[in-house]
């Protein structure tokens, strides 16, 4: 590459011009290079001091760090525990749950209309043995009462004796206190009476001074009412006053509205007098414009008159000039009219011309339309043809899938028909099952009442076999339905069966749609 280069043609720079050179282009100034190597060198020293203390342990970093460690490690063993305990509680909450389910199906059992019907047997058969229990105790209680009265009887003649004796000491005794109270009370009538009399002379003496004193009063009432008839009398003569100063007043009022109009009228007519003057004024101006008017129209006449002639005299010219422009009109008219004759011919013929040319170019237009129109409907009838075989296709093929659709239903319905025999299956299996629980638990419970000596019947006879509690035999599902009466009354049917029963079952039940007919009272 040195050989390729041409000495006459480089040029050397001092080693200043260089420096500028490279300075400018640089985007970095060398103090920003200085700078950016300064801060690199510090946080490298930075970095390099930290890298050395981290594991020193005598400072704040340090025991930071084992603080931390020693949190961590204590927060770790806090979760461990927890965790332990977590799992404690867990197994607390299921053993509770599993308790609260037992005790939710016990009882949802319990609120079966089966258990339900086998409780209230039990409460009747405790009943029957409370109310047992109570007549025995009745027949008790009676007896005891018998004793007893017996027993108060003798003791209440006892203390009628010992009563009579005593009463007759009190009465002896009730005696001397009320002729002690009689003396004691007239003592009292007498001191009552003299403090009666008293308080009666001092009324009489209160009621007089109350009557002096009203005397008084009626006097100083009436000299009241003469001092406020006086002051009424003062106030109306000052009312008289004043009303005849009212009317003073008024009069002169009177008088000052005669004097105003009286002005009024001297007013009125000077006005009419400047009026008649104004309008002569104007009379006389509108005279004056009048002659002014007359010499200006006499000016105008004068004006006119000779502007007329005038006109007579241009009018005249102006005629004969356009009567001359007329006939030279006229006969370019005519020129005008034989051109216009000769170029209409000319253009008729043109126009035939145009027009048989035309009728040809129609004619032959028309048949190639025709010959178009044949060959669309050609098409269109092809192409119908073509819809109405793809439509017979797809009629066929929606046949197919109609046909698969009714098998696809009947393989449903049929799989549909047997999820519901073998539910039916299922349901009497565990109808079975709760009914074999149920027994179980009626025994269990008969056998306890038996050793309590309580009356089992009504128990007996809730636990016999079959759901509903009638009156009829236990059927397929495992329930015991009641029968009622086909007549009027609708009542129950025993639970016996006589000979004439199937006998009435074959003619009520239908084995045909004649026999079904005539039982509804159809005769067709």
């Amino acid at each position: 590459m040195m050989h390729n280069i041409d000495v006459r043609k480089v040029t050397v720079l001092p080693r200043e011009s260089w420096d500028r050179i490279t300075s400018r282009l640089d985007s970095k100034t060398v103090n920003e290079q200085q700078t950016e190597c300064r801060i690199a060198e510090r946080k490298r020293l930075h970095e390099k001091s930290k890298s050395v203390v981290k594991n020193w342990s005598n400072t704040i970093e340090g025991q930071r760090q084992r603080k931390l460690a020693a949190r961590a490690e204590r927060l770790e063993n806090e979760e461990l525990e927890q965790q332990k305990i977590d799992k404690e509680e867990a197994k607390f909450q299921q053993a509770k749950r599993k308790e609260a389910i037992d005790q939710a199906k016990t009882l949802q059992y319990y609120e079966t209309d089966r258990v339900k019907n086998f409780h209230k047997a039990m409460l009747l058969s405790e009943v029957l043995k409370e109310r047992d229990a109570q007549v025995v105790q009745k027949k008790q209680i009676k007896l005891v009462q018998s004793k007893r009265e017996v027993l108060f009887t003798e003791a209440n003649n006892k203390n009628y004796a010992l009563q009579a004796s005593g009463e007759e000491q009190m009465k002896l005794k009730s005696k001397n206190q009320t002729l002690e109270v009689a003396a004691y009370q007239k003592q009292q009538r007498k001191a009552k009476n003299e403090e009666i009399k008293h308080e009666i002379i001092g009324d009489i003496h209160q009621g007089q001074a109350y009557r002096r004193a009203d005397e008084e009063y009626m006097v100083w009432l009436l000299e009241k009412h003469a001092k406020e008839r006086e002051e009424k009398r003062d106030v109306n003569k000052q009312i008289i006053n004043q009303i005849a100063q009212k009317k003073r007043s008024q009069e002169l009022d009177i008088i000052q509205s005669k004097a105003e109009d009286e002005e009024i009228i001297l007013f009125d007519k000077a006005k009419s007098v400047l009026k008649t003057f104004r309008k002569n004024r104007e009379r006389q101006i509108f005279e004056d414009r009048q002659q002014v008017s007359l010499r200006i129209k006499d000016n105008i006449e004068s004006n006119t008159k000779a502007a007329k002639d005038m006109e007579d005299s241009n009018i005249a010219k102006a005629v004969a000039e356009k009567e001359l422009a007329e006939d030279r009109m006229n006969a370019a008219k005519n020129n005008a009219r034989r051109q216009t004759r000769v170029d209409i011919k000319v253009h008729r013929m043109a126009e035939l011309n145009r027009l048989h040319g035309e009728s040809d170019f129609e004619r032959k237009k028309n048949e190639e339309d025709l010959k178009t129109r044949v060959k669309i409907d050609n098409d269109y009838l092809e192409s119908e043809k073509t819809k109405w075989a793809s439509k017979k296709n797809k009629s066929k093929e929606y046949q197919i899938f109609y046909k698969d659709q009714i098998n696809q239903r009947a393989t449903k319905e049929r799989i549909a028909i047997d999820n519901e025999l073998n539910c039916d299956a299922k349901e009497k299996e565990a109808r079975h099952l709760e009914e074999l629980e149920f027994q179980k638990y009626a025994e269990d419970v008969i056998s306890r009442a038996n050793q309590m000596n309580k009356n089992t019947f009504p128990l007996i006879k809730a636990a016999m076999p079959g759901d509903g509690g009638g009156h009829g035999p236990v059927d397929a599902v495992g329930s015991r339905p009641s029968f009622q009466s086909t007549d009027a009354y609708g009542v129950q049917l025993p639970t016996y069966q006589k000979g004439s029963t199937e006998a009435v079952k074959k003619y009520y039940t239908p084995n045909d749609m004649a026999h079904a007919k005539k039982r509804f009272g159809f005769v067709w």
